[in-house]
């Protein structure tokens, strides 16, 4: 039942390593979430950041004792911790806010956040959240009759890598064009919004959203997505779990689960009844079975394209790493249940191939492939992984198998299972970090070598011939 505004942010919750008086090495404040915060009202605060990171209600930054000159000062640094041990590792709930006139109304450095029963209007975002989130319950209200509602860029901007967000039960009101955008749609007000800076730093499947509804919303708003050329531009997705977030937008797709995904590639079209909404910049595909996003990267990766194919012979689509910089944390997302098909540079196969799966879903697959020169075998010498005879056998496995067949190496890579984060009913997998198994980190010994003529031969465009391949 508190009311604040102004100043640095209404409520601040900073992260304290050690206690600062009393027990410092026995007693560790930042290992304690926040319990309890219900019925409070915040407004015009955080303008003294000039980023948009400033919240109304913030938790991060750390304070602390270090040492100046021989003497214990107090310091706090008001950005994000630099080192793990200084993020708060603990789930904070928030509960009934009542928060206007904010940068964001929720800015959360920290591994876990549940924000339950949100009022947000006339303020820059809704949240600004790192490591697994769920926001459960929110009225978002972009303007207002507030003579000084002008804040309003983004009801909640997706982030670009190693998070999970739930969203659930979610409405947005009064979200239309700027008045001041030019003749393609506007990049702000917009109900969300993407991260596509880097092409590094990529999305995995790291986002779901449920019962989400709007209010005097433009259809061109719902959805912002940018082309900057990056991997995470081409990997942006997430799981419309009932179809309510893309909605009747997108004309012709039936009620239920819908693939979200970049239109800047055409890897996430699933087949003919998708629709790619040129406003959004973004794709949107039935989801049948057990078919997800998985997300999974190899070395070398510079200038390595991915065509993703189905096992009757379609190819959908392509995608690509970096063709400047081989950054060692890039990876794709594409959907699973396919077959991945790898070209690497100059169409010259390696004597390896580094695999890292970070994330496979759950009773399902991706079959990763590339050419090799007639003679040639491929193999995983690693433990749990087993040769079969024939792509047939490979696909009919359920196991951690590789083949070659077709002058193609073919390794079925199967579920990873990290665990799964859940809340309000959704389920995402959660990505593997490190200490990653044998089925999830392993190496292809190509069989390629220097010494054969073939392997010094660029390898074809295409994928391989399904001819007599009955599918999965």
């Amino acid at each position: 039942g508190n009311a604040s505004s102004g100043g640095f942010a209404a409520y601040s919750f900073p992260n304290l390593p050690r206690a600062l008086g009393g027990s410092p090495d026995r007693i560790f404040p930042i290992n304690y979430g926040v319990s309890h915060f219900e019925g409070n009202t915040g407004h015009t605060a955080g303008y003294l950041w000039s980023n948009g990171n400033a919240g109304c209600i913030y938790a991060g930054g750390v304070l602390k004792v270090v040492d100046v000159m021989g003497q214990p000062k107090l310091q706090y640094q008001s950005g994000r911790p630099t080192s793990g041990n200084e993020e708060r590792p603990n789930n904070d709930v928030f509960a009934g806010s009542k928060l206007f006139l904010c940068r964001t109304g929720i800015s959360h450095w920290g591994k876990g956040s549940r924000l339950v029963n949100t009022e947000l209007a006339d303020s820059g975002l809704l949240a600004n959240v790192f490591g697994n989130a769920s926001i459960q319950s929110a009225v978002v209200v972009g303007r207002t009759q507030n003579p000084v509602s002008n804040r309003f860029r983004w009801g909640f901007r997706f982030y670009d890598s190693w998070t999970l967000t739930l969203l659930s039960d979610l409405v947005f009101r009064n979200i239309q064009p700027s008045p001041t955008a030019g003749p393609l749609p506007s990049q702000d007000n917009c109900v969300f919004a993407t991260m596509v800076h880097s092409d590094e730093w990529v999305p995995q499947r790291m986002s779901a959203t449920a019962r989400v509804f709007y209010d005097n919303v433009a259809d061109s708003q719902r959805f912002c997505h940018d082309d900057s050329g990056t991997l995470s531009s081409r990997n942006f997705n997430f799981i419309d779990t009932d179809g309510t977030a893309t909605g009747g937008a997108i004309a012709g797709l039936p009620p239920g689960p819908r693939l979200v995904g970049s239109a800047f590639t055409s890897a996430w079209r699933l087949g003919p009844g998708c629709s790619t909404d040129p406003d959004w910049n973004l794709t949107v595909c039935p989801l049948t079975g057990t078919q997800s996003v998985a997300a999974v990267a190899v070395t070398p990766k510079l200038n390595t394209r991915v065509s993703v194919y189905d096992f009757a012979g379609n190819t959908l689509g392509e995608n690509w790493y970096s063709t400047t910089t081989e950054f060692d944390a890039a990876q794709l997302a594409a959907p699973s249940h396919l077959g991945w098909h790898h070209r690497f540079a100059n169409g010259i196969v390696p004597a390896t191939v580094a695999v890292w799966a970070y994330q496979v879903p759950a009773n399902d697959f991706v079959v990763l492939s590339f050419w090799l020169p007639t003679g040639v075998s491929c193999s995983v010498n690693h433990l749990g992984w087993s040769q079969v005879t024939g792509l047939q056998a490979l696909l009919n496995s359920t196991g951690a198998v590789y083949t070659t067949d077709r002058n193609a190496c073919f390794v079925r890579i199967p579920r990873v299972d990290n665990g799964t984060f859940s809340a309000s009913g959704l389920s995402i997998p959660i990505q593997a970090w490190q200490g990653m198994s044998t089925l999830s980190n392993f190496t292809i010994t190509t069989g390629c070598t220097s010494a054969i003529p073939g392997c010094n031969t660029a390898a074809p465009m295409t994928v391989p011939n399904m001819a007599g391949i009955v599918p999965p």
